[in-house]
């Protein structure tokens, strides 16, 4: 890390990291040049490198994870919220020190700032994290000309997406080397990392090392709310509860008027898919919402795709589009001041 190198890859140091990123090294390497593979992982080399699984004891699920080839496993799974739930962090994790981070974003970059969610995050870390977001539809391109400048920042996300378009090449050299505290049965010091499934590690190991701390895993859905246009809703006496597919197509025929220019929905699918992740069918079966039927109902503004973000406050903030916010994209607003929260209600997600 930054000032004082890999000194700082200890018990604070690595919980203190920002998931899914890499950890920079100070010096610039990550170690002894003859420890590296010839640039791709062998089966043995990334066997060595993965950290093992080890599931969480701390509350017992009412089904449990259930291990698959490859590392793999499925999410533990609880038919109600635990009546107490178990702290697993005391304390405060950090020792003081300021590190710098980059990660992708799909929208108005927030000031660093004033901001009052960075310093809630920074009080309770007990360390100063600076963020630096960088637009995520230039992402991937932007990456090469930051490891080439040799001025990294002390945590950089990757996403596992741009693993095929990025070639890391020596910059990797310049990341910390996480095998020798996460590998194998190391991981147990850190058993909330150790709670992370095998499979999930394996977009972090390049040259048969680990270099990162995934984010995600198997399942996992992104948390948060689907906000709706109440103002709207109520004009057009329709009621935001919905309680199957065939509530939500009657509501966004009755939000839709295509010749008023006015769209009940503008680009629906990443907003179900937090409620119900991927939708997976055994080969030759389609599911009803495949159907062309369905997909002519015509209720999702024509032109609206998860990219154009930068597009919310005309669009989402006048009467175009009534529904479609999820926690994520909430966010956005309440990180830049430029919403009227008064406009909106929401819905909870509800994750089966």
């Amino acid at each position: 890390m930054t000032a004082e190198g890999p000194a700082l890859i200890s018990r604070r140091g690595v919980l203190a990291g920002v998931a899914g990123a890499m950890v920079t090294t100070g010096c610039g390497s990550a170690g002894t040049p003859g420890r590296r593979g010839p640039g791709t992982t062998g089966a043995d080399q990334l066997k060595r490198a993965l950290p093992a699984y080890m599931p969480s004891k701390s509350v017992t699920p009412d089904i449990p994870s259930v291990a698959g080839a490859g590392g793999a496993a499925s999410d533990p799974a609880f038919l109600s919220y635990p009546a107490d739930p178990v702290q697993t962090v005391t304390g405060v994790p950090g020792s003081g020190g300021t590190y710098v981070t980059r990660t992708p974003l799909w929208g108005a970059i927030p000031p660093s700032n004033g901001n009052s969610y960075y310093d809630a995050v920074n009080a309770a870390l007990g360390a100063t994290l600076r963020m630096r977001p960088a637009d995520g539809n230039t992402y991937v391109d932007a990456l090469p000309a930051l490891f080439a400048s040799g001025r990294l920042p002390d945590w950089t996300q990757i996403p596992s997406w741009v693993n095929q378009r990025l070639n890391l090449g020596t910059a990797v050299e310049r990341f910390a080397d996480l095998t020798p505290y996460l590998s194998g049965d190391k991981i147990a010091t850190y058993p909330n990392l150790a709670n992370i499934p095998t499979s999930a590690w394996q977009a972090a190991v390049w040259n048969g090392r680990l270099y990162g701390i995934p984010s995600y895993s198997t399942t996992s859905n992104f948390p948060g709310y689907l906000f709706y246009r109440k103002d709207l809703f109520e004009k057009a006496g329709v009621s935001a509860e919905v309680r199957s597919a065939e509530d939500l197509f009657a509501l966004g025929e009755a939000l839709t008027d295509a010749k008023a220019g006015r769209w009940a929905f503008d680009d629906l699918w990443p907003y179900l898919l937090s409620p119900i992740d991927v939708l997976a069918s055994p080969p030759g079966v389609r599911h009803p919402c495949q159907e062309p039927d369905v997909l002519r109902l015509g209720v999702e503004r024509p032109d609206g795709t998860f990219d154009v973000l930068a597009e919310l406050d005309g669009r989402y903030l006048s009467t175009e589009v009534a529904g479609g916010f999820t926690g994520r994209v909430i966010g956005m607003y309440a990180a830049t001041g430029t919403v009227g929260f008064d406009w909106f209600d929401y819905e909870p997600l509800e994750h089966g």
